[in-house]
């Protein structure tokens, strides 16, 4: 099965997938704003972790998720997709990044994808499923698993986002560039450095991005010209704004279109890591940003345009 376009038309697939898989349709407001409500599922799954098996591109797939006890599961929450590295796995990513701690305190929900053969097919890093006969389609299983996922918990689709380390860092680029009907923004980490062979995204995708100065294995100055790449697909234009974190520092552009914004953070010292997190498998950890609560005031100020 071909890679899903990154222009299919959000409503008929929210449709299509409300049918497929039983979720709640969208029904026009009456306060006057013509805003669509979410219909959330009739008996939304509890609170807790668990892991979810699902067909998808002729397979089955699993991911890892997490419902925040906090949430009011009968309210539309966000979703955050929080993809593992290369070599890694699911439950690893839960440990390693810690963002289930942050989706408790701000309230969203997490889903974390398991890759096939411990990767993911990010259009050019880094599985060993990126061509055929196997192809191993993850920009259609990004778009199954929130499918999933809104069929059985309130999920706000106009709040959905992703994230990863490194392999699954590049996924949530990939994600921009084939699912922007999908996902509001995005938070590579320790990634950003391959060019990826097709991004035509559907509309300016709002990016905060985390790279360490001395990461091995993914060049600094391969993502800072990522960076200047989606500078251009999201039409920024002028000078950004630096904020400092100590030795560290993170850069946003504001002026781009379709209100999208770009911010780059630089992890000065650090190797290939999340930032904030104690542990380092790649080169010397970085306390100065914490990734979590900085990718989430990012994130959660976008929502998906109609």
């Amino acid at each position: 099965m071909s890679l899903l376009s990154p222009r299919l038309n959000r409503s008929l697939f929210a449709l299509a997938s409300a049918f497929a898989l039983g979720c709640g349709e969208e029904e026009k407001g009456d306060d006057g704003n013509n805003e669509p409500v979410v219909m959330c599922p009739e008996n939304p799954l509890a609170a807790g972790d668990m892991t979810v098996t699902l067909q998808s591109n002729g397979m089955e797939r699993s991911y890892v998720l997490h419902i925040p006890s906090s949430l009011d599961l009968s309210q539309p929450a966000p979703l955050v997709l929080n993809y593992h590295g290369l070599t890694s796995n699911a439950a690893q990513q839960v440990a390693f990044s810690g963002l289930n701690t942050t989706a408790d305190a701000e309230g969203f929900i997490v889903a974390y994808p398991e890759g096939i053969s411990n990767s993911f097919n990010a259009g050019s890093c880094c599985s060993a499923f990126a061509s055929p006969p196997h192809m191993e389609d993850d920009a259609a299983f990004a778009r199954a698993v929130v499918a999933d996922i809104s069929s059985k918990v309130c999920v706000d689709d106009r709040r959905v986002y992703s994230t990863g380390m490194s392999n699954g860092g590049y996924m949530s680029e990939f994600n921009a560039c084939m699912n922007a009907d999908i996902f509001a923004a995005v938070a590579p980490v320790s990634a950003m450095g391959f060019a990826q062979p097709v991004c035509d995204p559907s509309r300016p995708v709002p990016m905060i991005a985390f790279n360490g100065t001395m990461d091995t294995l993914v060049a600094y100055s391969g993502s800072t010209s990522s960076v200047d790449a989606w500078l251009m697909r999201d039409g920024c234009t002028g000078e950004p704004a630096r904020t400092g974190y100590g030795q560290s520092f993170c850069d946003t552009w504001t002026q781009c279109e379709g209100g999208a914004e770009i911010t780059h953070c630089t992890l000065t010292g650090m190797g290939h890591c999340w930032p904030g997190a104690a542990f380092c498998p790649f080169g010397d950890t970085n306390l100065e940003i914490d990734a979590n609560s900085t990718m989430w005031a990012f994130l959660s100020r976008f929502t998906l345009p109609r």
